[in-house]
């Protein structure tokens, strides 16, 4: 199967020989055209001189219609036939006609024809002379005496030259649109070939990461800033995205698959020792179903996170709508369980994700009560930032450790003596960038944690 690149060449090919064969036929017709119009002013002037010559005479000389110097206008030209006429009567004719007449009467006006093909604009009155049957331009001019028409001058001029000339154009323009062809199919080829290199690299780049699952491999973005060089860097992009998105699945799955397994044998664990001893102990039974279901809920909340996180990957921001941030935060302080003291901003109007970004808040919220404690102050203002808004959710509690604060939104990073699953930032870290937008965390000064999430698109 014939590649893009070789179908590229043979179109530019094509496209080439059809603009030198329209090329070359509106030369050789606006030639034929010129020539034939040439011919037939010679004709028609010939004619008319000629038969001024027996109407008004010249120097008070009238020649009479058989006087050979009505002939004299063709003697030594070839290509020029004289003929003289008087009614149905031919009174002489020029010796190179040979046996051959002119009609006495103008013929129908026909084009002249190269060969068998017409040429487009040259119709005009053809007789043909000789038994070669050489086409002629034909024309006829009256010799009036006293008003009266005493017979008629006809001239022909041989187009015999006009043709060759059209032959020797027409050989010619074969002649260099051969070698223009040729030199133009090794320029297009070369052109092309280079042109679609970058193209072959891509192709064979996606083949590699297709066979050999290497999600790492790039596409070097050089040459000119066309079409190629934009895919070239939306390959990049693409192929970043997706070592991003592959990179945080296997992360998530390979700690996921740790952190199931100590609840999942806390759980069996409890649920051997009560099968062989809790049918003899009360106090057993008690412990131990507390402790199956603190570790079934603890199941549920990491595969509930996982399952989001992986909801997360496979949507867009399909649900986006303009809102007045104020307005959007005193509703969803209506919703939360948790006490939240807003903090009033600046009038803002953004769009957002309304469900997503009161997913992540509650999140933010719900983290900060568990580390902070059920007793401490939670704060969720805004503020504007050059055409963004950053929202911040902040705690009075003893805020991040130092260890924790770098890999804060990484997978079950969390603190040992911390009850939660080590998600719940990944999650709303995720969900902030659902819409764009992305989320830092800070300790305050002197105590106390804030997080900000910073969405762009403000007004």
């Amino acid at each position: 199967m014939m590649g893009l690149a070789g179908r590229l060449t043979i179109t530019l090919v094509t496209s080439l020989a059809i603009a030198l064969s329209v090329l070359g036929g509106s030369l050789l017709l606006n030639l034929g055209h010129h020539l034939v119009v040439r011919s037939t002013q010679e004709a028609y002037v010939v004619a008319h001189q000629t038969a001024r010559l027996a109407s008004a005479g010249t120097n008070g000389q009238v020649l009479s219609l058989n006087d050979p110097g009505m002939l004299g206008a063709a003697v030594g030209r070839s290509h020029l036939y004289l003929q003289v006429s008087s009614g149905n009567q031919i009174i002489q004719k020029s010796n190179d006609l040979g046996p051959s007449i002119l009609p006495i009467r103008p013929p129908q006006r026909h084009p002249l024809a190269w060969g068998r093909l017409p040429l487009w604009g040259t119709a005009s009155s053809l007789v043909y002379i000789g038994p070669k049957k050489v086409p002629a331009v034909y024309a006829r001019a009256a010799v009036l005496r006293r008003g009266q028409v005493i017979g008629y001058v006809q001239a022909a001029v041989s187009l015999q030259s006009t043709l060759q000339s059209i032959q020797t154009v027409a050989t010619g323009l074969i002649r260099v649109g051969v070698a223009v062809m040729v030199i133009a199919s090794l320029l297009s080829a070369l052109f092309v070939y280079r042109a679609f290199g970058r193209i072959r690299h891509l192709s064979r780049t996606a083949q590699q990461v297709e066979s050999l699952q290497d999600l790492g491999r790039r596409i070097p973005i050089s040459g000119p800033q066309d079409e190629v060089w934009e895919l070239a860097r939306s390959f990049n992009h693409m192929m970043d995205q997706l070592e991003h998105g592959f990179q945080g699945q296997r992360l998530i799955t390979a700690q996921a698959s740790h952190q199931l397994r100590t609840p999942l044998a806390a759980a069996v664990g409890y649920a051997a020792m009560l099968k062989k001893w809790g049918k003899s102990d009360a106090a057993l039974v008690s412990e131990g179903l507390d402790v199956i279901h603190e570790q079934l809920q603890r199941l549920e909340r990491i595969i509930a996170v996982v399952l989001r996180l992986a909801e997360l990957e496979s949507t867009g921001t399909e649900h986006l709508v303009h809102v007045d941030l104020a307005q959007f935060l005193r509703k969803w302080q209506t919703d939360v369980d948790t006490p939240v003291h807003l903090v009033p901003g600046p009038p803002v109007e953004l769009d957002l994700d309304e469900d997503i970004m009161a997913e992540a808040l509650n999140i933010l919220v719900d983290n900060a009560r568990r580390h902070a404690g059920p007793d401490a102050t939670i704060l969720v203002g805004w503020r504007a930032v050059k055409g963004a808004v950053e929202v911040r959710v902040e705690d009075d509690g003893p805020g991040f450790s130092p260890d924790m604060l770098p890999h804060a939104f990484q997978p079950f990073a969390k603190d040992p003596a911390s009850p939660g699953s080590g998600l719940g930032l990944v999650l709303a870290d995720a969900l902030v960038h659902q819409q764009g937008g992305r989320i830092t965390a800070e300790n305050v000064v002197p105590h106390g944690a804030r997080v900000l999430i910073t969405l762009p698109g403000a007004q």
